[in-house]
């Protein structure tokens, strides 16, 4: 294989390298083709080098972003990034952590006062601030439709509030799921235990007192064993009652599972039964009949 002219001998590349040069170039020349990069072909790299860098310079011109603006405002005190209190840059533009404290206009006025300009950061657009073709259009399709959507949601909410109770009631079961004991008579007497929350939203002192609705073929077969008379509630306080209802017929024959029974609580102001008046839903637990039959 033989080298170009233009090439040091191998030799020459390591150091303290012996080897003579080719006749066809002197010392001379080989330092001189070196320190110009080797002749023709270290010229054509050194035209493509400067082509690539001249197209870079040409690509940062266009698109850097740390170039500066000779049209630009902001003279870059920051004032604006140092009150942050979410310590964003605003003037990235609006950030998910900005909190609309408005901080940052206040800073920005000052700075820009002194200069005799308005703030930089304003409520604004980009079609008045950026596009700059002229004033915010408030009433367009966008806005329009969220007017809309909010009446809507205002409309609903009327309704919603319109339709409100004029009594709260929150039943909770006791933890313990039922209660058993043999009556004289040789039946068992089954009893649930319930707390009642009771709060009355009228402006004046009201009695209170509820029904029991059983399903279908159970009337009059589930009782209230207490309270067993009516109880007053003050307005804006909540009353807490222990209620406990009780039956002493066979509602379900299960030798393996208790039974649920649903059941619904109607509760209503004494005088006022048609018009302060709500309806809970509730379970009344039955025992298997293994554990009747060891009661008895």
């Amino acid at each position: 294989m033989v080298l170009p002219a233009t090439y040091p001998p191998p030799a020459q590349w390591a150091v303290g390298g012996a080897a003579p040069l080719p006749r066809t170039v002197s010392a001379r020349s080989w330092r001189r083709q070196r320190a110009t990069g080797w002749g023709e072909r270290g010229a054509a790299a050194r035209g493509n080098a400067a082509a690539l860098w001249g197209a870079a310079l040409l690509l940062f011109r266009r698109r850097c972003f740390w170039r500066v603006d000779t049209n630009a405002e902001c003279t870059t005190c920051e004032a604006c990034v140092t009150c942050c209190p979410t310590h964003i840059d605003i003037r990235k533009g609006l950030q998910l952590e900005c909190i609309n404290c408005l901080e940052c206009v206040d800073a920005c006025t000052t700075v820009m006062g002194k200069l005799g300009k308005p703030s930089l950061v304003t409520w604004s657009s980009e079609y008045e601030t950026i596009d700059q073709k002229g004033k915010t259009k408030y009433f367009r399709g966008k806005v329009l439709g969220y007017i809309a959507l909010l009446l809507g949601l205002m409309v609903i909410l009327g309704v919603m509030g319109s339709e409100k109770e004029n009594m709260l009631l929150n039943i909770n079961k006791e933890g313990r799921l039922y209660s058993t004991k043999v009556m004289p008579d040789g039946n068992v007497r089954v009893d649930n235990a319930y707390v009642f929350l009771l709060q009355n939203t009228q402006n004046e002192k009201m009695d209170f007192y509820f029904d029991v609705i059983p399903p279908k073929g159970m009337e009059g077969k589930i009782t209230i064993a207490k309270p067993n008379k009516k109880f007053s509630a003050t307005p804006g306080v909540k009353k807490k009652k222990v209620v406990i209802l009780r039956t002493t017929e066979v509602l379900a024959d299960d030798a393996r599972n208790d039974t649920v029974i649903p059941i619904k609580i109607r509760a209503y102001a004494i005088g006022h039964e048609e018009n302060i008046v709500v309806h809970r839903d509730a379970v009344f637990i039955f025992p298997k009949s293994d554990v009747l039959n060891k009661k008895k």
